[in-house]
């Protein structure tokens, strides 16, 4: 794992993300919108906060917050929280993107929420003009879909099907722990060699489906709806 930090003595807080080298772009027609599920199902229980939400709640009672967001190339784990309890931020990233549980119950019950936000994307004129305008740019492409798939791929999505997208994305050896604040730079590498050593085992080189380059684009496009 690849180590970034920068002191901030001055600082109160602690800003702590780790940056997983993939999403939309990175996944075939029918593994659309995987890299943004994973992102909703680990949330729903780690190896040491089993419960739902219940991570989120350890972050929230130091007075931090935590999050994660998806994106083409990226998909990122964050928490700010006081520089005191950076620890607590550490293990909250380490958590979600080591050591999620991606139970099948937790997948069901979270299809419908998704489809729930594809709906609203779409509803949204000022979101839905950045997906029409990138289909237009990029064609069948992965990079002219919606991050998050579309409510057809998401139905379809299997557990099978996630977990093998976690196992071949997912390794130490690929991500970027970034830290930033009143932080010590020879903790935060002592923590992320133990990451690394009690992560996951890897199997082999990261896997990720052969995208071909965007076609060029011979003619004007135009769409319609």
């Amino acid at each position: 794992m690849r180590v970034v930090t920068q002191a901030m003595p001055g600082a109160r807080s602690a800003s702590v993300a780790i940056f997983v080298p993939v999403g939309s772009r990175h996944e075939d027609d029918a593994h659309a919108g995987l890299s943004h599920f994973l992102e909703h199902l680990v949330f729903k229980g780690t190896r040491e906060h089993p419960e739902a939400g219940a991570l989120s709640q350890v972050v929230e009672s130091v007075g931090g917050s935590v999050n994660a967001s998806t994106d083409r190339e990226l998909t990122v784990f964050s928490s700010k929280v006081p520089a005191e309890r950076t620890d607590v931020a550490l293990h909250a990233v380490s958590e979600l993107a080591l050591h999620p549980l991606l139970r099948h119950a937790d997948l069901t019950s979270e299809k419908p929420v998704i489809a729930d936000e594809i709906r609203m994307y779409v509803d949204s004129p000022s979101d839905h003009v950045f997906t029409l305008f990138d289909e237009l740019l990029y064609g069948r492409h992965p990079l002219g879909r919606e991050i998050a798939g579309t409510i057809g791929s998401v139905r379809r999505a299997t557990h099978a099907g996630v977990v093998g997208h976690w196992r071949a994305a997912y390794r130490p050896s690929g991500m970027v722990l970034a830290v930033a604040g009143a932080i010590d730079h020879d903790e935060v590498v002592r923590s992320a060699s133990d990451w690394h050593a009690a992560g996951p085992p890897e199997e082999g080189p990261a896997r990720r489906p052969p995208v071909a380059a965007p076609a060029p684009q011979a003619a004007p496009r135009g769409a319609l709806r």
